[in-house]
């Protein structure tokens, strides 16, 4: 399947999201992070789809697969502090 110049077919892969807890579509993980860049965990959650990573190497730039592929989730409680003060700034 074909999904480089195909939105259509991607919009059409949906899934749920284990960070956000509901359905989103393949588009949304494509740039869902601030940087607009694709989600660190789109290699995980769509292997079983599609060829995910032969997708993502065709699309991108070398050096933003190998950044996306080298790319480490925070730690919960990194994630927590960071939302805390995130708060903390806002209120």
């Amino acid at each position: 399947m074909d999904l480089t110049n195909d939105d259509s077919c991607r919009q059409a892969f949906v899934r749920r999201c284990p960070r956000l807890g509901g359905a989103v579509p393949f588009t949304y993980c494509l740039e869902c992070e601030a940087d607009k860049n694709p989600c660190f965990k789109i290699f995980d959650c769509w292997w079983e789809t599609f060829d995910v990573v032969g997708y993502l190497k065709d699309t991108l730039a070398p050096e933003q697969f190998e950044s996306l592929a080298q790319k480490q989730p925070k730690t919960k409680v990194a994630s927590l502090v960071e939302i805390i003060n995130k708060a903390r700034a806002n209120s």
